[in-house]
Parts: structure tokens; sequence; C-alpha cells
């Protein structure tokens, strides 16, 4: 496995990767921190959130309607929710990802948790209906 992935590191692009991200990030340009209390010294703060099965259901139908994921649903509801605590209109937040399609042999074969966090950058335009921001 580790000569797998030191092969495929040595091929990434790492400049390349670089220049497209600051592309991306450079959109960023009417944010600003959200107003949380959060310091060295900040508890730890805990929101729980729970969507009824009706709800999920509801979600769910909407999204295959309109072609996509119900997660791709979410990740829209929670790009407003970033946009209205400050993040501006092009907030950006971690999304995690999970697979073994990575191009090395015996991948299938391999035991452990492959994930990894991406960035997910939204642009929200003021007058674009959620509907179509999904």
């Amino acid at each position: 496995m580790s000569e797998s992935i030191v092969r495929l590191q040595s091929e990434k692009n790492d400049e390349l990767s670089k220049l497209e991200w600051r592309e991306i990030l450079a959109k960023r340009t009417d944010s600003r921190p959200l107003p949380l209390p959060i310091n060295a010294n900040s508890p730890d703060i805990d929101i729980d959130l729970s969507i009824d099965e009706n709800l999920t259901t509801q979600i769910s139908k909407i999204a295959a309607r309109k072609g996509v994921t119900s997660g791709s649903w979410y990740q829209a509801a929670w790009a407003i929710v970033l946009q209205h605590l400050g993040a501006g209109s092009t907030p950006c937040f971690g999304t995690t990802v999970s697979g073994r399609d990575i191009p090395i042999y015996g991948i299938d074969q391999y035991v452990g948790l492959m994930i990894n966090t991406l960035p997910t950058v939204v642009s929200i335009k003021p007058e674009e209906p959620f509907s179509e921001l999904v």
C-alpha cells in the first residue's frame, strides 16, 4: 500500500491544486468571522438538531425531483445558514467524503475508514430561490 500512496503523491501537481483553490477562495471577498464566542478558553458548543422522519422523507422527495441527493439539499441549507451568520455570499465549509476509488491495487481489500474533508464553496445570489441553489 505505501508504495502506491507514495506514487500517487508524487504524481499530484500541488502547485496547480494550490492555484486552483486560491482562485476559488479569492471569490470570498465579503466574509467575516462568524459571531460565535470562540477562543482558547471557550467551552465546546453543542447544538442538538433533529429532523423527524416525515420531514426527512419530504426533503428526499424534493431533492429527487430536482435530480440531486438529499445531501446536496442539506449542504445548500447549511450554506444559507452560514451566509446569514455572516459568512458572506460565498460561504465555505468542510464536507466529509469517503470512498475507495483511488487507483491503488487491492484498495477494495483494505480494512478501515477512508475519509477526507474537502472544502465546499457555495456562491449564493440574493435573488436566487433555494430551489435553484440546490
